[in-house]
């Protein structure tokens, strides 16, 4: 039986449970939650439960795991409650997407033995295009009223990366609005201004979207 490496319930909805881990290798491993069961290949495995009732406890299990008082891998869930109404408008919105990034969680005040970086293996694809583009075919199948890209758009504030955020979300269409963040003013404070601030109006709702970044 495979060795489940930092198992964790990464969201909850009304109808549906998200839980990733890790494996040594590319094992398969089944997660039950509630009557609902998914089997995913590893080494990185993503379990989205779907199906289940609103507003009801569920019990969590990944084949393998240990039992743990560990408070992001909790041993029951509780789904969302279903909201009174109709349903007006849905949005889908994302941040952080550092195009151009090569590595993720430097603590300049630490060593890399006591809190190392993660990065990428040599040859492999940089991971904000892997992560972004798994991004963009949920956001895709999910057909939202509006999708809403918050900054950091890009690393290191350059041209050539916000090129790269602009081919990649710009396949979204008209729905897709963005606005920029620190990293997007490193180097020149006028890219990604895009007009903020700026409201996205879908049915019944109406997004403020704002510019917070101060440059230098």
């Amino acid at each position: 039986m495979a060795e489940i490496i930092f198992p964790e319930v990464m969201s909850v909805s009304t109808e549906s449970v998200v839980v990733t881990f890790s494996t040594e290798g590319d094992d398969r491993v089944a997660t039950r939650v509630g009557d609902a069961e998914v089997v995913t290949t590893g080494p990185h495995h993503l379990a989205r439960l779907t199906g289940l009732e609103a507003g009801t406890h569920h019990e969590v299990e990944v084949e393998g795991a240990l039992p743990s008082n560990d408070p992001q891998f909790p041993s029951t869930v509780r789904t969302l409650e279903q909201p009174a109404g109709k349903l007006l408008a849905s949005i889908a919105t994302v941040n952080d997407v550092h195009f151009g990034e090569t590595v993720c969680g430097r603590i300049h005040t630490a060593s890399d033995e006591e809190m190392g970086a993660v990065m990428g293996r040599e040859g492999e694809e940089p991971y904000p295009q892997k992560m972004n583009r798994a991004a963009i075919a949920e956001i895709s199948a999910f057909d939202g009223d509006a999708v809403i890209v918050k900054g950091d758009l890009t690393n290191a504030g350059t041209w050539e990366e916000y090129q790269q955020f602009l081919d990649a979300y710009g396949q979204l269409g008209d729905r897709m609005y963005h606005v920029r963040g620190n990293h997007d003013a490193m180097l020149d404070s006028t890219m990604a201004l895009n007009g903020a601030p700026f409201a996205v109006v879908v049915n019944g709702v109406t997004f403020a979207v704002i510019d917070t970044v101060r440059p230098g």
